[in-house]
């Protein structure tokens, strides 16, 4: 990879971190800071990447809808209509790459080792599970793009290009996979639990002492830990899981037509009136007002 092989200017190539929050991750500097953008469904004219250093968020491209957890990366090709889905009151920190086909080719063609994973990088809408080495790595590249971008004026540095491309080898390198990589016990990356909680909320048994039994914690320090990681307590969390999912599938009528009983058990209420009353908490509506609002 040559210096005159990349000519990154502005147009080509967009770079900016993105914290609802405005909390700092351990305390790791970083002097690109917004808010976040719009959430409505969009595309771009360029191949967009996102490493999510957030709790949880969700995306729909296409057909499809991806979960991302702390330390995904998810790649988006051009022209491809996506949305972004935000819980409220959880940390969505992450930065946003948008490359354009013209600087992604010079990426390819400047490494034909790499010439076949890079395309396949941009086929199709994926998520990569980095392992904690590899995001580590990523984001000390991405780290020192911070304050090249933030003094560039018409032309970017070539160390730009040559640190977003070492990010993007790592990529290709990394294995995509289903479920996260590692446990809670070896890396301590908070993300597990909230994959294991999203994967198993519609059990009625699933509860806090359940949780702290299955990765080790005391109920005590789980409880703080969800509480600053989340910004809200495990059992709001739960119940907002639950509501959401039960607000989901009466929205999905008459496609379905469950009872509201049925609604309740299919989405992790053990009862009925604990429902009514999780519903009602979440909606300030309850779920037969809520049906009634659906049908006007």
């Amino acid at each position: 990879m040559t210096t005159a092989q990349f000519n990154l200017t502005p147009s080509l190539f967009h770079f900016a971190y993105y914290d609802t929050l405005k909390q700092s991750l351990n305390d790791k500097p970083h002097s690109i800071t917004t808010d976040l953008p719009d959430a409505s469904w969009h595309t771009h004219d360029e191949i967009e990447c996102i490493l999510y250093l957030g709790n949880l968020c969700h995306y729909k491209i296409d057909n499809q809808t991806f979960t991302l957890y702390k330390g995904d990366v998810l790649v988006i090709p051009a022209h491809t209509p996506h949305q972004a889905i935000y819980e409220e009151k959880i940390n969505h920190a992450r930065y946003v790459i948008r490359l354009s086909s013209e600087l992604y080719q010079q990426f390819v063609l400047s490494n034909p080792t790499y010439t076949q994973g890079l395309n396949d990088l941009i086929t199709k809408a994926k998520i990569y599970r980095l392992n904690t080495g590899d995001l580590d790595y990523i984001l000390q590249e991405f780290q020192c793009i911070v304050p090249l971008v933030s003094k560039a004026n018409d032309i970017y540095p070539f160390a730009i290009a040559y640190h977003l491309f070492q990010a993007m080898i790592h990529l290709v390198q990394s294995s995509q996979s289903n479920r996260l990589p590692g446990n809670y016990h070896e890396d301590h990356h908070f993300s597990h639990i909230i994959y294991y909680i999203d994967h198993h909320f519609r059990d009625p048994n699933l509860q806090l002492q359940r949780i702290t039994e299955e990765f080790g914690l005391s109920p005590y320090y789980f409880s703080k830990l969800f509480r600053r990681e989340m910004n809200l307590n495990f059992h709001d969390y739960l119940i907002q899981k639950r509501a959401n999912y039960a607000a989901n599938l009466m929205r999905s009528f008459p496609q379905h037509s469950l009872s509201l009983q049925e609604v309740a058990s299919q989405s992790g209420f053990g009862d009925y009136s604990t429902f009514y009353r999780s519903f009602k908490k979440t909606f300030t509506q309850s779920p037969k007002d809520f049906m009634r609002s659906l049908a006007k």
